[in-house]
């Protein structure tokens, strides 16, 4: 007990520096984890602040960043700079973004632009033409006439072929009419000029227009790009007279006239029509073919099935057989879907064929061929001689939805390659697999920084997801 009493102060000093260094470690520990919360919630912050204070350059190239990435957080402060901003090439990328999403929120701002085109910069005008165009808002029509009106305006191709897609029957007879009045004193720019008038037309194919386009099909002296244009509009308005006419031009010795009347037929059923379709196969010119393909598969022309499977096999040009490839995989005929799963299977058909194969049955026969499918990636992930098959054929799994391809997605997340890893995230980000959850905040959570750590970040802010594991999180996700 003596003992004890005198090495008391001694005790007490031991016991404090053991406390101090728990309570020091204890706080290091809650400090670096603060800090690691703050980083990781940082990040829509740094954006944020980015798109406020940052660079013009900066801007745009996050602009672009969140327009790959289909972000829509930040849609409310881009408008914003879009107002502001007196950098043309900044409220391009802005329009370009809100064009990529088909989201109206601008869609006075383009307007007012266009009816005041002159007072802007060209980047700005062409970015909210191609914005009109792509929401399809008709209120354009009258301003884009006033562009092409203006026979010096460096837009007035991108509003003639916008008006092709937005305009109306008087749209067309507009068309019409400077058509036949281009007259620009450089002959090549007034025959390109014509050739996109003559393509806005096709797209309308306004009844209106039919004699118009008959008498321009059927001028042997005019250019072939603008008769074929003028063919294909004569097939796609539907009158029954079409058919004889477009019969007649599958015999111009000029392969672009042939390919014209072609797809102008691909709405009609008669037996005239068939006919010219079933020879079209057989054309020496591989356009012509294409045509035929694309047709029949428009038309569900069960009749061309084995014309359509003769080519997927023997043509010697891969456009061709890759047509024919989609068109047998979205048809319900037992014989070509066999021969497509067994060129699928079979090691030694080549590789781009046989993700070909898989894309498309996975997107028109998805029961028939997914086990298949996972079975051969799974198979080739194993292989360092099939790693980038492995990588191709999940890229193309990565855009099919399909919640069964779980433990795949897994396998490539497990690889050890960037890249494969990369596949991994893509098919998460399809799928949103909830078993997989914990496995991308570990790789968001991972020490070492790297592109697959900052993309599976992203993700998971995209879909609104704590980068940090939390099972209950989880369960409110699959809920």
């Amino acid at each position: 007990m003596k003992l004890l009493k005198q090495n008391t102060p001694l005790l007490v000093l031991i016991f404090l520096f053991i406390f101090s260094i728990f309570m020091f470690a204890e706080e290091t520990e809650t400090d670096l984890q603060k800090k690691t919360e703050s980083e990781e919630l940082s990040d829509y912050d740094k954006k944020l602040e980015t798109l406020k204070y940052g660079l013009d350059t900066e801007v745009i190239a996050l602009t672009e960043n969140l327009k790959k990435n289909e972000d829509t957080r930040f849609n409310e402060e881009l408008q914003k700079i879009l107002a502001k901003s007196k950098n043309p090439k900044v409220k391009y990328a802005v329009m370009d973004l809100f064009s990529a999403q088909k989201n109206d929120a601008i869609r006075d701002d383009a307007l007012k632009i266009l009816s005041e085109f002159y007072d802007y910069k060209s980047e700005v005008v062409l970015a909210s033409i191609k914005y009109c165009k792509e929401l399809e808002i008709t209120e354009a029509s009258e301003h884009l006439r006033k562009i092409i009106k203006d026979d010096n305006s460096e837009y007035r191709v991108p509003a003639i072929l916008t008006l092709g897609k937005l305009g109306n029957s008087e749209d067309a007879e507009f068309l019409v009419e400077c058509f036949e009045n281009e007259s620009n004193p450089d002959s090549k720019i007034s025959l390109i000029t014509r050739q996109h008038i003559m393509e806005a037309l096709m797209e309308l194919h306004e009844e209106a227009t039919w004699d118009f386009l008959l008498y321009t099909a059927e001028d042997s002296y005019e250019n072939a790009i603008i008769r074929a244009r003028a063919a294909t509009a004569l097939g796609k308005i539907g009158k029954p007279e079409a058919v004889n006419v477009l019969s007649k031009l599958y015999e111009d010795k000029d392969p672009a006239i042939r390919e014209a009347a072609v797809k102008g037929l691909t709405n009609f059923s008669n037996e005239e029509a068939k006919a010219v379709l079933i020879e079209a196969f057989k054309d020496s010119y591989y356009k012509v073919r294409l045509q035929a393909v694309k047709s029949a598969e428009e038309s569900k022309n069960q009749e061309a099935i084995p014309y359509i499977l003769y080519r997927a096999k023997t043509d010697p040009e891969e456009v061709v057989k890759f047509a024919a490839i989609k068109a047998l995989s979205a048809s319900q005929d037992s014989k070509s879907l066999t021969w497509l799963k067994e060129r699928f299977l079979e090691p030694k058909t080549g590789e781009r064929m046989r993700i070909k194969i898989a894309g498309e049955l996975l997107e028109y026969n998805f029961d028939f061929i997914v086990d298949d499918v996972n079975k051969t990636a799974m198979k080739a992930l194993k292989d360092t001689r099939l790693k980038r098959f492995a990588i191709n054929l999940g890229s193309r799994i990565s855009k099919i939805e399909n919640a069964a391809s779980a433990n795949l997605a897994e396998a490539y997340l497990m690889h050890s390659d960037p890249m494969v890893q990369s596949v991994g995230l893509d098919m998460f980000k399809t799928n949103s697999y909830a078993e997989l959850i914990p496995k991308i905040q570990e790789i968001a959570a991972q020490k070492k920084n790297s592109a697959i750590k900052r993309r599976a970040k992203v993700l998971l802010e995209l879909k609104n997801i704590p980068v940090k594991s939390n099972e209950d999180d989880v369960k409110g996700f699959e809920e």
